[in-house]
């Protein structure tokens, strides 16, 4: 607060005496008979270097030009202003607009007359609007992600799956299937309330099935139980130990993923189909006759741990000139036989029931037959 003091005043260029004092945050003007009361808030600058005085450059853009005698009075009331709008600087409201800092209780802006409230929050939004939408897109793609796409797979998973009713089902094991039931099968993993651990004998045997899905906790395959339909492509799960004779012959299969963990392949396997090119798992120990018979393999990978491979296991036969004797396949070029063992290749590549041939004992070497050579090596 300033006492009251003497000024010459300069008020839109005309001059004249008056009084002047400061105090509720206000220049207080006496100007004879007029009085002017001047809110800090509603100076929009000031000008110390004007020839006649300091300029106070007002909202309304008029102008005040105060002239003091004494120099230290007028710096004193400067000085308290700038102080007083340094005040409001550390306590009031920015205008987003001009930059200038404005009494928390003020509606509008004192320099440029934008209301403050409404300035204030609209700039505010566009200041937490791109980490406001961040957080939420992150949020959403967490439910997505952890809720909604696990039910929509688990929906989709459950919907895919060929009705349990076409199934015949005792303790796990499935041992038969409906003629009018979808010819492209899904088995359920699970049918009521027991998980399918097998597929019995003949279960699927000539029902006209063009393409079947095995269940993740499925064991053991019997005989014939997919024999005679029309199989393109299959996919045996890690699960299954081992498949019986017949399991699968005389369809189409000409794609063939043997899972990891089978020990058996029993005879007649896959006999009578169109794989050409074949993966013997690590885990198959066994690998009875005629298991991959009548097929166009071209390649074979034989795994680490076979020890028997019986014979015409990957022959061909010619059921319309000598159905005792299995030639060779003409496709096949290359057996990889990682094993380490000998095995007896006349036997299992070209066989004759009638006579007892010669036996040609190889881990790796060249196998001369009826059309061409195959070569057998380790990797």
């Amino acid at each position: 607060m300033l006492n009251e003091q003497n000024v010459e005043i300069i008020v839109n260029d005309i001059e004249t005496n008056g009084k002047i004092k400061v105090e509720d945050n206000s220049i207080k003007l006496n100007l004879g008979i007029t009085k002017q009361i001047i809110s800090f808030n509603d100076v929009k600058a000031i000008d110390k270097n004007n020839s006649k005085g300091i300029s106070l450059v007002l909202s309304d853009n008029s102008l005040i030009i105060l002239n003091f005698k004494d120099y230290l009075i007028l710096f004193k009331i400067i000085d308290e202003f700038l102080n007083e709008k340094k005040n409001i600087k550390n306590t009031g409201i920015k205008c987003y607009e001009c930059g200038e800092y404005n009494d928390p209780n003020s509606n509008e802006c004192y320099n440029c007359g934008c209301p403050i409230k409404k300035t204030h929050k609209k700039k505010n939004r566009k200041k937490y609007l791109i980490p406001t939408l961040l957080f939420l897109s992150l949020f959403l793609i967490t439910i997505i992600l952890v809720v909604i796409i696990p039910k929509i797979n688990e929906k989709t998973k459950n919907n895919k799956y060929t009705d349990a009713s076409c199934f015949i089902v005792e303790n796990g094991i499935i041992t038969n299937y409906d003629n009018d039931c979808p010819k492209n099968v899904v088995i359920p993993d699970i049918i009521d309330n027991r998980k399918i651990i097998e597929i019995g004998e003949n279960a699927f045997y000539n029902k006209k099935i063009k393409s079947v899905i095995l269940p993740k906790y499925l064991k053991k395959i019997r005989k014939r139980a997919f024999s005679d339909n029309k199989i393109e492509e299959l996919v045996i799960p890690n699960s299954v130990k081992k498949i019986y004779s017949s399991a699968f012959m005389s369809n189409k299969i000409k794609k063939l993923v043997l899972g990891k963990n089978i020990t058996l392949i029993g005879s007649w396997s896959f006999d009578f189909n169109n794989i050409k090119y074949l993966e013997i798992p690590d885990s198959v120990t066994d690998i009875n006759y005629e298991a991959f018979a009548n097929n166009d393999l071209s390649k074979i990978i034989i795994g680490n741990n076979v020890s028997k491979i019986e014979y015409a296991a990957f022959g061909q036969y010619d059921w319309d000139d000598n159905w005792h004797e299995c030639e060779q396949n003409q496709k096949l070029k290359t057996i990889v036989n990682k094993s380490g063992n000998s095995f007896d290749w006349y036997d299992i590549l070209s066989y004759d029931d009638t006579v007892d041939g010669p036996e040609l004992w190889l881990e790796t070497g060249t196998v001369i037959g009826h059309f061409g050579t195959i070569e057998i090596v380790k990797d």
